[in-house]
């Protein structure tokens, strides 16, 4: 059977927004306390909160700020005021954004439509007064400047599953990849690394997966450096798709032919019915996804095993019990 490894037992380590974890650092003095965010903590991470307007001086409760396209650039106001907060906000960002990545975070929970923390579709107003939503938080889009791989979400996304599903599926795939890396590798572990991971990289993007294969068969063509570079890159961007079943599909047919010749011909007309219910929408992945799981245990398949597709983030997030319309 299929065991956690290290990296999906060991606790995330997250940065949120302080007014998420009940902090009362909102402008009006109250919190946005998100129950999915704390529930995370009871098993899954550690919080490290933070607050951009608090932490660079403004009080609490305090004047709203508000982003303005001003002059072809996005500057910080007060909304009754029209204090320009843009430098200080910028080199707090800055600052800030620099001490949460040197503490080698694993992702970002941020507030939704924040002019500070928000991470899209945040309120811009044009010069004529007329707001559109079209911009990021200014420390969150310090933070994705400076850190570009490192998976962040808004809360109010992270209600839907399918989003979900993927946020948590780059944490992971990010740390487990971090960690074949961070000490010094040898080429057979890359390779096993890789042999282990190729069924939940074909789920996600099959043109990446080809393309990591022939690099890994390449390997000894390419300088360390370049390499680690290369792989790395290319294997987070495949994280980037949306939750497709016609992939998962494909991805499960390729791993019931390693088994189809044991099987038995009860258990294979079970198998293809469970396929063909997710496929129609009418279960989750984490059914057929179990199934399989089954075979392999009976079977003792080792190459499949070992597969991280078949968990690939720890199961008591319950993130694959979803069906899609």
């Amino acid at each position: 059977m299929v065991l956690e490894t290290n990296n999906n037992k060991e606790k995330l380590k997250i940065g949120v927004s302080g007014c998420l974890l009940g902090n009362a650092v909102r402008f009006d003095g109250q919190h946005a306390r998100s129950n999915f965010v704390l529930e995370l903590a009871k098993e899954h991470a550690e919080f490290i909160s933070f607050c951009p307007e608090v932490e660079m001086g403004m009080s609490v409760p305090r004047e709203t700020v508000r982003l303005v396209q001003h002059n072809g650039e996005i500057v910080m106001q007060g909304s009754r005021s029209s204090k320009d907060y843009t430098s200080q906000m910028r080199d707090f960002s800055y600052t800030k954004a620099k001490a949460l990545i040197a503490l080698d975070l694993d992702a970002c929970i941020v507030k939704s439509k924040s002019p500070s923390c928000g991470m899209e579709r945040v309120k811009v107003y044009l010069e004529n007064g007329h707001p559109t939503k079209r911009g990021s938080g200014m420390f969150t889009a310090t933070l994705q400047d400076l850190a570009p791989d490192l998976p962040i979400e808004e809360e109010g996304r992270l209600n839907d599953p399918v989003l979900r599903e993927n946020f948590f599926l780059r944490v992971y795939a990010r740390r487990r990849v971090k960690q074949l890396f961070q000490k010094e590798w040898s080429r057979g572990e890359v390779v096993e690394f890789h042999r282990q991971e190729k069924f939940l990289l074909l789920s996600q993007n099959e043109s990446s997966y080809r393309k990591l294969g022939q690099l890994v068969a390449n390997i000894a063509q390419f300088s360390k450096s370049n390499f680690k570079e290369q792989y790395i890159s290319l294997y987070l961007a495949s994280f980037e798709n949306r939750f497709s079943v016609k992939r998962h599909v494909n991805t499960l047919c390729h791993m019931y032919g390693f088994l189809k010749n044991d099987m038995s011909e009860s258990a294979k007309s079970f198998f293809h019915d469970t396929l063909a219910d997710f496929r129609r929408h009418v279960i989750p992945l984490s059914v057929v996804v179990a199934v399989l799981h089954g075979l392999v245990h009976d079977l003792n398949n080792l190459y499949l095993d070992k597969q991280s597709y078949l968990q690939p983030f720890p199961k008591t997030l319950s993130l694959r019990n979803f069906t899609t319309a």
